[in-house]
């Protein structure tokens, strides 16, 4: 069903927190209040700030409808767009301004596999330039499935991820003992592979970069 764009003010706190609220300090995290977000939604991804006031973040409306949260008063109120039909969820987002930001795509035709809570297959690059308004859809190399992505700058990424199973080889999961790391000086146009030691896992994949040339993916330490 159509959900139209609408500013959703947060249920009021009531109790404890719990899994669905946003926990909120400023005071250096001596502090804790709890933000509540809309009702019927549910996170599918981390929240994502960019100032103290403009978060982003991914999530299900009532369990089936995919949508894009922003907000601009630090989570007092959410701003909440539609993905368009199915249950396409952002998994990651990364943004390097209160409008611009890039994310994983998990898309109604892909699957996950159960080892380790990785996303299997059919996994995009979803960006937007203006707050979430208007998306842009598109893929990553074949062969490969991105668990994390990076951008420290509107055009610089990097992407962590697990190579996908030969269809011939009869392997029903990811080989885990080789990490994929992708990436992109163009936003996301092309990409390149960046060559890893072999046997790096991806038990838990997360890559963060500070920077153009600081990357750091899981435990283990490299620079691009």
């Amino acid at each position: 069903y159509p959900l139209p764009l609408h500013d959703a003010l947060p249920i009021s706190a009531s109790g404890p927190g719990d899994i669905n609220a946003l926990y909120v300090s400023g005071d250096g995290g001596q502090t804790w209040s709890v933000l509540p977000v809309p009702a019927g939604v549910t996170f599918t991804s981390d929240l994502t700030c960019t100032t103290k006031s403009n978060c982003v973040a991914g999530g299900l409306y009532y369990g089936h409808q995919g949508i894009y949260l922003s907000t601009a008063s630090g989570g007092h109120s959410w701003r909440l767009t539609p993905l368009g039909a199915g249950a396409d969820q952002i998994v990651d987002l990364t943004c390097t301004s209160a409008t611009m930001c890039r994310g994983l795509l998990q898309t109604s035709t892909s699957q996950r596999w159960d080892y380790m809570g990785l996303a299997g297959p059919g996994i995009e690059l979803i960006s937007t330039v203006d707050g979430g308004r208007d998306f842009m859809i598109s893929s990553f190399p074949a062969g490969t499935s991105a668990q994390s992505l990076s951008c420290p700058t509107s055009t610089h990424c990097v992407a962590s991820g697990v190579p996908l199973p030969r269809g011939d080889a009869g392997q029903e999961e990811p080989d885990t003992t080789t990490s994929v790391v992708l990436v992109t000086d163009d936003g996301g146009a092309s990409w390149q592979r960046v060559a890893l030691p072999r046997h790096v896992g991806v038990s838990s994949p997360e890559i963060t970069c500070s920077d153009r040339k600081s990357t750091r993916l899981n435990s283990s330490h490299i620079t691009i």
